[in-house]
Formats: C-alpha cells, sequence, structure tokens
C-alpha cells in the first residue's frame, strides 16, 4: 500500500473535517469496517469485545492491541494521580487497585472518540472446550469394559 495522499489507514479512513473556525481542513481517522469499508461512528464502536458491522453484519472488533495498551495507559494514569495526590508506598497501590476500573470505565467509552481503533474482523468464537481439544488433542473416554482402577490397601488378585 502507498503512503500517498489519499491512502488508507488499516482499520480505518481518512475524512475530511472542516474545522468550526476558518475553511481549514483537518485530516481525521474514521474507523471502517474492514470487509466493507462503511464508516463507523465512535458510538458503534467496542473498545473491547466484538460487534456487528451496522451495514454488513460482519463481526468486527477494535484490535486486541488497543484494548492492551489501554489498560496500560489506564494503570500509568491511576498511578500517576495516586502519586500527583501524595500518596506513596501500601496506600500508592491499594489507590490504583480502586481507582483503575473507574477510570477503566471511562477510557473504554471515552478514548474512542479521541484515539478511533483500528477496526480489524474478528475471528470466530470458540468455546473453552473447543479450545482445549485443539490444544491437547482428542481423549478418548471408555468406561465399558475395564476394570475400575483398584484402591489402596486393596489386595488385588
Amino acid at each position: 500500500m502507498s503512503k500517498g495522499k489519499n491512502a488508507w489507514p488499516k482499520g480505518g479512513r481518512l475524512c475530511d473535517k472542516p474545522d468550526d473556525v476558518g475553511d481549514t481542513v483537518t485530516k481525521r481517522i474514521v474507523p471502517s469496517c474492514p470487509y466493507c469499508r462503511a464508516s463507523l461512528k465512535p458510538g458503534q464502536v467496542l473498545a473491547a469485545g466484538q460487534f456487528p458491522c451496522p451495514d454488513c453484519g460482519t463481526l468486527i472488533q477494535a484490535s486486541t492491541s488497543y484494548a492492551a495498551w489501554l489498560g496500560l495507559g489506564n494503570v500509568l494514569f491511576s498511578l500517576t494521580l495516586a502519586a500527583f495526590v501524595g500518596l506513596r508506598g501500601l496506600h500508592l497501590l491499594y489507590a490504583v487497585a480502586l481507582a483503575w476500573l473507574p477510570v477503566q470505565f471511562l477510557a473504554i467509552n471515552l478514548v474512542k472518540y479521541i484515539l478511533p481503533p483500528r477496526i480489524e474482523v474478528a475471528p470466530p468464537w470458540k468455546s473453552l472446550r473447543q479450545t482445549l481439544r485443539e490444544i491437547k488433542g482428542p481423549t478418548e473416554l471408555n468406561l465399558r469394559g475395564t476394570k475400575p482402577p483398584s484402591r489402596r490397601g486393596e489386595n488385588t488378585k
């Protein structure tokens, strides 16, 4: 993909947004469906989890790195805020633990308006059982025709 003036960013597209003052035009990234290229409003985008594209219905999601950076940023923001207030030691850790959840909630719901995530097609959902089967391979459980295991302390003759 060329890095030209009209190049499409990955998971979004460049959009001309007129400013309120004067005739200047700024470029901003608008999240878009990677399948049908439909523009998504920030209110339609979930920062964590899968959601359907409003136009084509394809399951899409924000990139997993976006959620990881949000989580790291939230911990650092909570840490900085608590340290700025003057908390130190164990009190600092308690404050970060207590502040993390509200800050995470605000970040997931508000940061997407300022820094929109890169959108990607969501992988198909798999149950935990199916994932474990793929990792461990097939297992066979045959209880018919087999002797039960002997108990400890019993004489087997």
